[in-house]
């Protein structure tokens, strides 16, 4: 047996399959109460990984064995792309149980045709067949991974990076807090994917060590990134499918002369209140927020304040976008603000730091309270006090 010549490239491949394999362990059966959209990200790293093993395979000259993987490899490059979407659909949609079968089909289908076809050499024993079937299997094959491959990754691509801004969008009308909700990470995980595609071509056409090195060294940085982001990633919408579901009764036990209009779909619909119910609903706003000063809560969604006040969130929402001329978010933080500026001044509170002055008005960190409080008086906090 002639002995496996390990080279420069392939340590740098091994640990980005280490990586992988770590991530794939921690995330897909390690980490307790997984939802739908972690075993989607599990299946997206389980994917780039085979693609990972097998340039590794093919450079320490196991040639003769990724021959016979060719229907399972076609199937994991075709794969990647649907998984990438339909990750981020789960993460920013949890409600949308629309099917996903059509998305993985094409690509689980052309696997399964290329298994069938390398079943059918060994069973035929007429060279000729046996190679007109290696001709199709190889022309199958060339042409997935290639002009299919291409066309698929830049639809998912498009339709990945339309969603995502759909949810940047959204963000500023359901929550009151950025932390956890605002995907940032997610258009490194869309960018790393192009790079990774580009970086296939790039490998397969210069075929170089250097080449080799710097994919696997990319594939690591964006394993490794995409992996801690996807582990610390907390459901986005928890509150959502209970909300949705307790709006019908809210609404028809306080408010049984109107239709209720559930936001329950992404289109930011123009929602006509009828002028008593909208006076009343405003007053009920402003008490929550002067009076009770909900605003402080610092997990406070327009779920939650809709429900305190006896109304779905759709009127609420509206309600803020007409009256006020602001987005829930914004509408929240102008009182927070306000809150803090007075806190600031106060004997009262002239111990607390900064964050903790941020946190009592409903800030979740720092950061965000310093944010917000530049945005609103153009001052930090800590200028703010100077002067």
């Amino acid at each position: 047996m002639n002995g496996i010549q390990i080279g420069t490239e392939d340590i740098s491949s091994i640990i980005s399959l280490v990586v992988g394999i770590l991530y794939i362990i921690q995330i897909g059966f390690l980490k307790k109460g997984n939802k739908k959209s972690k075993q989607f990200f599990t299946y997206y790293l389980i994917n780039l990984t085979l693609i990972i093993l097998l340039f590794f395979l093919i450079d320490i000259g196991y040639t003769s064995l990724v021959k016979y993987l060719v229907p399972l490899i076609t199937s994991s490059i075709l794969l990647i792309s649907p998984l990438l979407w339909i990750y981020i659909k789960n993460l920013v949609q949890p409600n949308d149980d629309s099917s996903i079968r059509k998305h993985i089909l094409p690509s689980i289908s052309i696997g399964v045709i290329l298994l069938i076809l390398e079943i059918s050499i060994f069973l035929f024993k007429d060279k000729s067949i046996q190679e007109m079937i290696v001709q199709v299997m190889t022309f199958i094959t060339l042409s997935s991974i290639t002009v299919f491959f291409i066309l698929q990754s830049i639809y998912y691509i498009y339709i990945s990076y339309k969603l995502y801004n759909m949810h940047q969008q959204r963000v500023g009308n359901y929550f009151s807090y950025s932390e956890n909700v605002d995907l940032k990470w997610i258009k490194i995980l869309i960018v790393g994917f192009v790079v990774f595609i580009i970086g296939l071509v790039i490998v397969n056409l210069m075929k170089g060590e250097l080449s080799d090195v710097l994919f696997d060294v990319l594939m690591i940085v964006y394993i490794a990134y995409i992996g801690i982001n996807a582990l610390n990633q907390k459901e986005i919408f928890p509150i959502e499918t209970q909300s949705t579901k307790s709006e019908n009764e809210i609404v028809a036990s306080n408010q049984n002369k109107l239709q209720d209009d559930v936001d329950t779909n992404d289109s930011e619909e123009r929602v006509e209140i009828i002028p008593e119910l909208f006076s009343q609903l405003k007053t009920e706003l402003i008490k929550k927020v002067n009076d009770d000063k909900i605003y402080r809560d610092q997990d406070l969604t327009i779920y939650k304040l809709a429900k305190e006040i006896g109304t779905n969130s759709k009127y609420l929402s509206s309600i803020i976008n007409k009256e006020f001329e602001k987005n829930f978010v914004n509408f929240i933080n102008e009182y927070r603000v306000e809150d803090a500026k007075q806190n600031l001044k106060s004997e009262k509170y002239k111990n607390y730091t900064i964050e903790a002055h941020g946190q009592h008005v409903g800030f979740k960190s720092k950061s965000s309270f310093n944010i917000a409080f530049k945005k609103y008086t153009g001052k930090t906090p800590t200028e703010f006090i100077k002067s």
